[in-house]
């Protein structure tokens, strides 16, 4: 019981940040190696806010939901607007944010490892991709992003202003990562790498469930939720993480396109 619980809980934390990921690069087309740094900004200002401000803990997940999406564009209009139509340099352009930043991370937050007292972590993420699920498939913004992941062109032709929908989906990603970042931090010790392996496996669920692929991401997470809590716990932490690669291996061997990608 315990495991599955654990699984539960994981596979929500891996679906907030696969999701945020997934949306990225379906609108954009982009891989934002930089998504793990917001995972990590959105840990430690919980835990200042929290621990250091004595602010309450949904309080201060509400302080993430206000700033990430500013944060997010920015970043969008700063780094990715004028490039995302090159592949590589959006990609070397994020590594160095990453490397950047996690480096600044160590400086500025220190070695110390930090972590937030709360319960319901696992409660909290599924409520928040209902939401998102609502917003995307109910709402004008909503249709705008599947416009825009559709043709840009079009989209634009239909009287959209593709830059400010990609700016739009790209802030809902990263505040995704972050509110992740709030929500791990009630669960582990986090410090400035903290999101390097929430990013490492976001890609694993999005090549399990399928480029782009919202729903098969949701579905993947929860797989590798499953195998990170079993795996770990009967087998030992590092098998247990490895087993997600095997299973990357197999669905890249059998169905490259993933769970719920298009053949």
């Amino acid at each position: 019981m315990q495991m599955a619980v654990t699984g539960l809980v994981l596979g929500s934390i891996y679906m907030l940040v696969a999701s945020g990921l997934t949306l990225i690069y379906g609108i954009m087309h982009q891989v934002n190696m930089a998504h793990g740094v917001f995972f990590m900004l959105g840990a430690m200002a919980t835990y200042y806010a929290t621990e250091v401000l004595g602010l309450p803990y949904f309080a201060a997940l509400f302080a993430v939901v206000l700033v990430f999406p500013i944060i997010g564009a920015a970043f969008e209009r700063g780094i990715f607007r004028n490039i995302r139509h090159i592949w590589l340099a959006g990609y070397m352009a994020t590594v160095g944010v990453w490397m950047l930043m996690e480096g600044l991370g160590w400086q500025v937050f220190g070695t110390e490892q930090k972590a937030v007292s709360f319960p319901i972590t696992g409660l909290i993420a599924i409520a928040i991709m209902a939401g998102v699920y609502l917003l995307v498939g109910r709402t004008s913004l909503g249709r705008q992003l599947r416009a825009v992941e559709q043709s840009p062109r079009a989209a634009e032709l239909m009287g959209i202003n593709a830059d400010r929908a990609m700016a739009k989906g790209f802030a809902l990603g990263v505040t995704l990562a972050a509110l992740a970042g709030g929500l791990v931090s009630t669960l582990y010790s986090v410090d400035p790498s903290c999101g390097s392996t929430p990013m490492l496996k976001a890609f694993i669920i999005i090549i399990l469930g399928g480029l782009g692929n919202v729903t098969g991401s949701v579905i993947a997470a929860y797989i590798l939720g499953f195998i990170d809590s079993f795996g770990g716990s009967l087998l030992g932490y590092h098998a247990g993480h490895f087993m997600g690669f095997g299973l990357v291996i197999l669905i890249l061997i059998f169905k490259p396109s993933g769970i719920m990608g298009d053949e």
